[in-house]
């Protein structure tokens, strides 16, 4: 494809490779504006998801896009880095208070004095603690500055010369290494992969899914393998609630979690090791 003059549009359609990632920057970034001002105003737990999944589509798009779109590379580490990372421990403090209330709850006889009820206190006060945080992060002039950065972009996108090339011939370049990275992680071949290995893979195969999913390839083969990321994304996501949920409760309980809480012990050991058997399926598939 020849290269672009000054004749040619700032922004070619979404058949290529530029104008496909730049619809998604501005796509994803209008999400993120959307929840952001949502979280803002109310405490609904799914806004702060879906703020959570906007915030990552947004920072692949411009990781996708470094060698396409003329945009600083910058822009998705910093404030939309360290926003991402304080959703995601609000979420998984979110995550074990359901489990563990669920479970005390649930358990005859068991008062506001058992282990677990007096652990969900505790961690019901650092949620708050980690909303604010949030809530601070969202205001913060280092987030506003970065989203108004990105806006100003999508307003006159300006591209690299990769950018311009036809999105059907230059879709294994994009994918190939994102796709790569999931098929030779270490921890398909590791005897027994420990957390951090797990929970690396499924950044991977998030990556690869939100990949597919932002270039819109229809082909079956696509499909298929966009099916398996979602699949091993959710696998390994029930694996890293369960580990964290059992991590917070052991480091809470001094490192005494079967003693003082036999039960929910038991649950979560039974509850990993049905996770990890969809998991060893997906290996073998």
């Amino acid at each position: 494809m020849p290269e672009p003059t000054s004749e040619q549009p700032a922004v070619p359609d979404v058949e290529t490779v530029g104008g496909t990632l730049a619809h998604a920057v501005a796509e994803q970034l209008r999400q993120v504006t959307k929840y952001r001002r949502r979280v803002l105003a109310a405490t609904d737990p799914e806004d702060l998801h879906q703020l959570r999944v906007a915030v990552r589509r947004l920072r692949a798009a411009l990781r996708m896009g470094f060698e396409a779109l003329d945009l600083d590379p910058t822009l998705r580490r910093g404030a939309l880095a360290d926003l991402s990372s304080m959703l995601g421990r609000l979420r998984d403090l979110d995550v074990v208070i359901a489990q563990v209330e669920a479970a005390y709850i649930a358990e005859p006889g068991v008062g506001a004095a058992s282990p677990l009820a007096i652990v969900a206190r505790r961690l019901r006060r650092r949620r708050q603690a980690a909303r604010t945080r949030v809530r601070r992060a969202l205001e913060s002039l280092d987030l506003q500055q970065v989203l108004s950065r990105i806006r100003r972009w999508t307003r006159r996108p300006r591209l690299h010369p990769f950018g311009f090339r036809a999105l059907r011939d230059s879709s294994p370049a994009l994918m190939t290494p994102l796709l790569d990275a999931v098929k030779r992680h270490e921890a398909w071949t590791a005897p027994s992969p420990s957390p951090e290995r797990l929970h690396d893979l499924r950044r991977r195969a998030r990556a690869a899914r939100y990949g597919l999913e932002a270039t819109g390839s229809g082909r079956p083969a696509d499909a298929r393998t966009l099916k398996r990321m979602r699949d091993l994304q959710e696998a390994l996501g029930a694996l890293h609630d369960l580990d964290v949920t059992r991590e917070t409760l052991s480091a809470a309980l001094g490192r005494e979690l079967h003693r003082r809480a036999p039960q929910f012990a038991r649950q979560l050991a039974e509850r990993r090791r049905e996770v990890l058997a969809t998991w060893e399926a997906i290996s073998r598939s």
